[in-house]
C-alpha cells in the first residue's frame, strides 16, 4: 500500500489527511513547486517598493478616510498576516484607525459572520477595525457604464471614502485568468447588475491560468480604474496556504508581478497517460460550487477515466447569488466546467441536494458521491479496466 498526505478544509482546520492506493497501481503526485513562507520582515519590505506607485503611506498623505476591501472565505487569502501591515502604512501617512473601514468584497457569496471576521482579519483587526459585508442588492451607487456596455454599481461605502485599497490572493482562474487585482472591485465590490453583465455577457474564449485571452479581465480592470482603486495588495501562496510573496501598488502592474510568480510556482507537469485523476480541492474546500476549478486536468483523460473531486465542503454547496440569477433565467454559461468523465466527489459534506445541483452545472457523463475512502477504491477497481494509473494533484483548485 501507498499513503499520501493531502491538504484538506481551508478555513475549517487546514489539516492534512491520510490517502491509501493499493500497491499494485502507478501513483504519480504532480506537485508544484514548493515555496516556503515569508517572513515578517519580507512582508514589510514588499511594501516599501510598490510595483507603479507611491508607497502606501505617500497615497495616505491629505486623506481623511481609507477602506480595504478584502476577499471572503472563498478565497484562501490569509489577510490576517498583512492588514497590520497595511493599518500601520495608513497610520503612517495620518489617517487613523478610526477612519478605516474594512468591507468584506464577497461579490455574490454569504456575507461573513463575526467568527469569520476574525478567522479571516484576526481578532485584533476585527476588533479595532469597523467591518462591514458588502451587500450586492443594496447600499450601491451608480457610477458609469464600462465601455464594454456594463453597468457599474459599487458598494456606496466604497465610493465615499477617499482613499481605496483592494487585498486579495492571485490564483488561477478559468474566466479572469487569474484571481486577483481588479476582482476585489468587481465582482468583490460590485452590484448583482453589475456582475452578472460582465460574468454571463462578457465570458467567452478565457483559458483557466491565461490573462491574455480573458474578454471579463479587461473589464474588471476598466471597472477599478472608474471606481479608482489606488493600491493593491495581493499575496501568493503555497500548497499550506501560507503567504510566499506579496505584490503591492498599482492594480494591474502588482497583479502582472504576481501573476508571473504565481505561473511559475504552480505551474504542473502531468503524466503521458492516466485513467484516474484525484484532483483535492483545497484550498477552495469550502465550497462545493468553487471546486470545479480543481478538475481542469480531467481535459487530459481519455473519456473512460475517472475523475475524484475530494475536498471539506464544510458549508457544502455554498452560496451564490448570480448563480440563482443565472438559474433563474435559465441560463448557466458561466459556471459549466463541460467535462464529459465519470465523476466521484469525495466528501463527507456533500449529500444528495449537492450532488443533484452541481450535476445540472457539469457537462457530466455520470456524477456520484462517495463518503468513505474505501468505497471510492472499489469504485475504480470495478470501473477502470487493465492497470491504474493515478494522477493526483495535492491542490488541484490553484494548480494548472
Amino acid at each position: 500500500m501507498r499513503d499520501i498526505y493531502l491538504p484538506f478544509s481551508a478555513w475549517y482546520g487546514d489539516n492534512k489527511i491520510p490517502i491509501r492506493f493499493p500497491s499494485g497501481w502507478k501513483v504519480h503526485v504532480c506537485a508544484p513547486r514548493w515555496k516556503a513562507e515569508i517572513q515578517r520582515e519580507e512582508i514589510s519590505g514588499c511594501f516599501e517598493n510598490p510595483h507603479g506607485s507611491e508607497r502606501l503611506r505617500e497615497l495616505a498623505r491629505g486623506r481623511k478616510s481609507a477602506v480595504i476591501i478584502v476577499d471572503c472565505l472563498a478565497r484562501p487569502t490569509p489577510a490576517s498576516r498583512i492588514l497590520p501591515f497595511i493599518i500601520g502604512e495608513l497610520e503612517k501617512g495620518g489617517i487613523a484607525k478610526s477612519s478605516v473601514k474594512i468591507i468584506i468584497g464577497q461579490g455574490a457569496h454569504r456575507p461573513l459572520t463575526a467568527l469569520d471576521f476574525r478567522k479571516k482579519l484576526g481578532r485584533k483587526v476585527s476588533a479595532e477595525v469597523y467591518v462591514a459585508n458588502h451587500n450586492p442588492f443594496a447600499n450601491l451607487s451608480y457610477v458609469a457604464e464600462s465601455s464594454r456596455g456594463t453597468p457599474i454599481y459599487i458598494n456606496s461605502d466604497v465610493m465615499k471614502s477617499e482613499l481605496k485599497i483592494g487585498v486579495g490572493c492571485i490564483i488561477p482562474h478559468p474566466y479572469a485568468g487569474f484571481g486577483g487585482g481588479a476582482k476585489i472591485v468587481l465582482p468583490g465590490v460590485a452590484g448583482i447588475e453589475t456582475m452578472e453583465y460582465n460574468h454571463d455577457q462578457l465570458v467567452r474564449n478565457n483559458a483557466f491560468g491565461v490573462i491574455e485571452n480573458s474578454t471579463v479581465r479587461p473589464d474588471m480592470e476598466e471597472v477599478a480604474e472608474k471606481v479608482g482603486l489606488d493600491f493593491l495588495v495581493n499575496v501568493t501562496i503555497n500548497v499550506d496556504r501560507k503567504i510566499t510573496n506579496v505584490f503591492t501598488g498599482n492594480f494591474v502592474k502588482a497583479h502582472r508581478a504576481g501573476v508571473d510568480f504565481c505561473k511559475n510556482a504552480f505551474k504542473t507537469n502531468l503524466p503521458d497517460e492516466f485513467n484516474v485523476l484525484l484532483a483535492n480541492a483545497y484550498p477552495l474546500d469550502v465550497y462545493l460550487i468553487q471546486a470545479g476549478k480543481a478538475i481542469w486536468a480531467s481535459e487530459k483523460m481519455k473519456e473512460d477515466g475517472i475523475v475524484i473531486l475530494g475536498g471539506a465542503f464544510k458549508e457544502g454547496l455554498g452560496i451564490h447569488y448570480l448563480l440563482e440569477r443565472l438559474k433563474s433565467k435559465g441560463r448557466f454559461k458561466v459556471f459549466e466546467r463541460q467535462t464529459k468523465k465519470r465523476v466521484i466527489i469525495y466528501s463527507e459534506n456533500v449529500g444528495v441536494r449537492e450532488l443533484r445541483e452541481i450535476g445540472l452545472l457539469w457537462h457530466t457523463k455520470e456524477i456520484e458521491s462517495l463518503k468513505s475512502w474505501s468505497d471510492v477504491i472499489r469504485r475504480i477497481k470495478t470501473t477502470v479496466g487493465g492497470k491504474v494509473r493515478v494522477a493526483v494533484l495535492p491542490c488541484g483548485s490553484i494548480q494548472f
